[in-house]
């Protein structure tokens, strides 16, 4: 998790630290394999029992802001792969996270047992979602703020409406006398909210809809098979206007 410090290079020089360290935990350092034999957990270059590691990824994570005050030149020259995430809550944390149940993953797959088992306790089975609770918090924010934006701007655009109807004077002084009937032309079935707002205001409501939504009239419906207008009629689906809507 790259942290830029309070020089551009300073992540150069911690990188290169790590690399180094990194290679101390082979020759069985981490009290794995093959101290004696000169091996261990990671890979070895069989140069005996003091065999370093081999780093075979070094990946460094951050969002743009603190990729910005680095020098990720310097960091490449150290052999540092650079991962510029993005830059929502927690978006380099979860990226580490990923990347390292992901290379967990592999490093379990590729041992010689059954998939179903695991290794050291990690599962071949995908890894899990990493999500941390700071961005899950963001997230369920900008849902709701998205939501209530929305509504806000549908109540809007309907007393708008409301207003221009009402200065056009379209009912006259005889609008108690008469009869309103709203005409509908769609094939979406999500407007029932706002017809049965209009029924419910005195509207009479008009639907004209296509029952089969999608389908290119090439020949007339009455010639068709049964088989085929039974195929029609499933692959629409729940889209369009369902003999339920009516």
């Amino acid at each position: 998790n790259c942290n830029p410090g309070p020089d551009p290079h300073r992540a150069a020089v911690v990188a290169r630290r790590l690399m180094e360290a990194a290679r101390q935990l082979g020759g069985g350092a981490l009290g794995g394999v093959g101290g004696e034999a000169g091996s261990d957990e990671a890979g070895d270059d069989g140069a005996g029992g003091g065999a370093q590691a081999r780093v075979v990824v070094f990946r460094a994570f951050g969002n743009s802001v603190t990729l910005a005050r680095v020098s990720v030149e310097a960091l490449t020259a150290a052999g540092v792969e650079v991962v510029c995430t993005g830059d929502g809550p927690d978006a380099a944390d979860m990226a580490l996270g990923a990347h390292l149940m992901g290379f967990a993953h592999s490093w379990a797959a590729s041992q010689p047992h059954s998939p179903s088992q695991s290794q050291d306790g990690i599962h071949t089975s995908p890894p899990p979602p990493f999500v941390t609770p700071r961005a899950l918090a963001a997230a369920a924010a900008a849902a709701s703020a998205a939501a209530a934006a929305a509504a806000a701007a549908a109540r809007k655009a309907a007393g708008d409406a409301a207003e221009a109807f009402n200065a056009a004077n379209l009912f006259g002084a005889t609008a108690a006398a008469t009869s309103a009937v709203v005409m509908v032309v769609t094939t979406d079935n999500d407007l029932r909210p706002c017809l049965a707002y209009a029924a419910g205001g005195g509207c009479g409501v008009v639907v004209c809809g296509d029952v089969v939504p999608g389908v290119h009239r090439r020949r007339r419906v009455e010639t068709r098979t049964k088989r085929v207008r039974r195929s029609m009629a499933k692959d629409a689906g729940g889209l369009g206007v369902s003999p339920e809507y009516w």
